[in-house]
């Protein structure tokens, strides 16, 4: 069980509109360890970015991403 927990996992969670995806993602994220939400928006927000070719601007924004992924870790180590 517990290689199972350490293997990196991509859970995608799809529904009909209106159903609750995005709240129940968001608990999800907060409850498991070195788990981040990351909404449609923001993956195609990315894409366009590479498509063009606009570097700095996504290494800003993904610099901001994993800082605030770096602080939701260190405050999980720390409570648990």
């Amino acid at each position: 069980m517990e290689a199972f927990i350490d293997m990196k996992k991509l859970i995608l969670v799809t529904s009909p509109p209106a159903c609750g995806k995005t709240f129940i993602s968001k608990q999800v994220a907060k409850a498991l360890p070195n788990c981040v939400y990351l909404d449609k928006d923001t993956m195609i927000q990315f894409s366009s970015m590479l498509r063009s070719q606009r570097r700095s601007e996504m290494m800003s924004i993904l610099t901001i991403f994993a800082l605030s992924l770096q602080r939701k870790m260190q405050s999980s180590s720390l409570s648990g």
